[in-house]
């Protein structure tokens, strides 16, 4: 028991060191050579059964809720008292898995106050184990709560990784929550298909980033891709990206899915802006953007004309190599159309 500390502990072996005001703890020499073999990251809980409950560290403070970890050797200075836990593999926290760095010890001090830990990794859920964070600095307040900034690899179409640095993560409702932000000049695309600048949000129990931001197609047509506004979960194989009636470009500028009519003109807009403040829209589509691969071809319908194209629904679609763009469904013809 370290009451200055507010830990206990269970350990098979303990050595005083009396010239330098230190006692030592360790686990068995079986032990020891038992977790040498476990690759802790890939299999905690076979790595903390293999302690049998030995070298068990255990905080005592109020609000910790018994924050638990297990430490192959560990110094206890107790004239300064401070607790110095030597190669710990992991720390259980809320939903998270945490794995301090094998290069700095976990220093617990009076009142069970933990260093900050750096260069760490994080899970995030152990359950399904969606999120990997890397180059971690944590803060652990108890059991149920911890604070960190990390980077995490987002592996899109392209298999290529593309970091981003969140520098916003807690626990809330028991879930690990991380909020980052992308700027332009990052160059992050969700897919190959669409580029993204804006804030990008984890909820550990959900496998897919939220985007509250902005997009634009990656393509080279003539005319230039717009930045426009959406909020949503999108996949990061093949995305699905909302598109409604009330769109706006990154500077809040009204941006059409539609077939135009305006100055005895008819033309397209695929994501734009009007040519003209009294264009009216003949045909308009609302519902998801998504690439398909197959026809070479941007396309914004709903979810179910998408997956099956002979369903009722307006469809509208640019195609990638020839920038021709093609619209189907409900037309509306206003009287105000003197010349097609």
């Amino acid at each position: 028991d370290f009451p200055h500390n507010k830990y206990k502990c269970r350990a098979d072996e303990t050595i005083w060191y009396m010239d330098n005001d230190e006692l030592a703890f360790s686990t068995s020499d079986e032990i020891k050579e038992k977790i040498k073999g476990i690759n802790v990251e890939e299999d905690w809980e076979l790595y903390e059964s293999a302690f049998l409950s030995s070298s068990k560290f255990e905080s005592y403070m109020p609000g910790q809720d018994n924050l638990t970890f297990f430490v192959p050797e560990a110094v206890y200075n107790y004239r300064k008292h401070v607790i110095t836990a030597k190669d710990v593999g992991v720390i259980r926290v809320a939903d998270a898995a945490i794995f301090p760095s094998k290069k700095h010890d976990v220093i617990i001090r009076e009142n069970a106050a933990m260093d900050t830990l750096v260069e760490a990794k994080i899970t995030a859920n152990v359950t399904s184990e969606y999120y990997k964070f890397y180059d971690a600095t944590v803060k652990i307040k108890g059991k149920r709560d911890y604070t960190a900034d990390a980077s995490y690899d987002y592996i899109n179409d392209t298999k290529e990784p593309q970091t981003i640095h969140f520098t916003d993560i807690g626990v809330a409702d028991g879930e690990t929550r991380a909020h980052g932000e992308i700027s332009e000049p990052d160059g992050f695309n969700i897919t190959r298909h669409f580029a993204y600048q804006g804030k990008v949000n984890v909820y550990a129990g959900v496998d897919s980033l939220e985007y509250v931001g902005a997009a634009k197609i990656n393509y080279e047509c003539d005319t230039a891709p717009q930045w426009f506004k959406f909020k949503s979960f999108v996949n990061s194989q093949d995305a699905f990206i909302p598109i409604n009636k009330d769109l706006k470009s990154i500077n809040n500028i009204v941006l059409r899915s539609s077939i135009m009519y305006g100055n005895n003109t008819i033309y397209p807009a695929f994501i734009a802006k009007r040519r003209g403040s009294a264009d009216e829209a003949m045909f308009d589509v609302n519902g998801f953007l998504h690439y398909d691969a197959d026809s070479n071809r941007y396309e914004i319908a709903s979810i179910e004309k998408l997956n099956e194209r002979n369903l009722p629904g307006n469809y509208m679609a640019i195609d990638e190599s020839t920038c021709n763009i093609k619209g189907e469904g409900l037309f509306t013809f206003s009287k105000n159309l003197t010349y097609t």
